[in-house]
């Protein structure tokens, strides 16, 4: 599917009708999307820290990831997340969270308050913190 991204496949692929995907395409509302589903699936291969992932924590989503190095440090498995490295871990950790209901709770909870580390105010505190150190090494 993701061989030819100039080519189509990835569109192809998102426009397909499947009976067990939906995609959504530009959701203005992207709270209510996130609250309308039970655990926030994200298996992808390369990313940074994905915005995705910290909105679906923010409305107390569990979250289930890959296992790469673009998650250590903040996504903690078993804490804030579940992570998985192939498709029979996955199926597991999507078995483990439908029929756990407090573990559901809980990795969400976690991830909610994970996500609230990662605002925008948080963010923009150490982003002048980072600056102000650099200036006065530079004075």
């Amino acid at each position: 599917i993701y061989k030819d991204l100039a080519g189509g496949d990835i569109v192809k692929a998102v426009k397909a009708k499947t009976p067990n995907s939906n995609f959504l395409g530009y959701v203005r509302d992207i709270h209510a999307a996130h609250c309308g589903g039970d655990i926030f699936f994200f298996p992808s291969f390369c990313e940074n820290q994905g915005i995705a992932i910290l909105e679906a924590a923010s409305c107390s989503r569990p979250i289930i990831v890959r296992d790469i190095p673009a998650y250590e440090g903040w996504l903690k498995d078993g804490v804030n997340c579940l992570k998985a490295s192939d498709l029979s871990q996955f199926e597991k950790c999507l078995k483990t969270l439908i029929e756990d209901e407090a573990l559901r709770e809980k990795l969400g909870e976690n991830a909610r308050l994970m996500a609230q580390k990662h605002c925008l105010n948080n963010v923009g505190v150490e982003l002048k913190n980072a600056y102000e150190s650099v200036l006065g090494v530079l004075d």
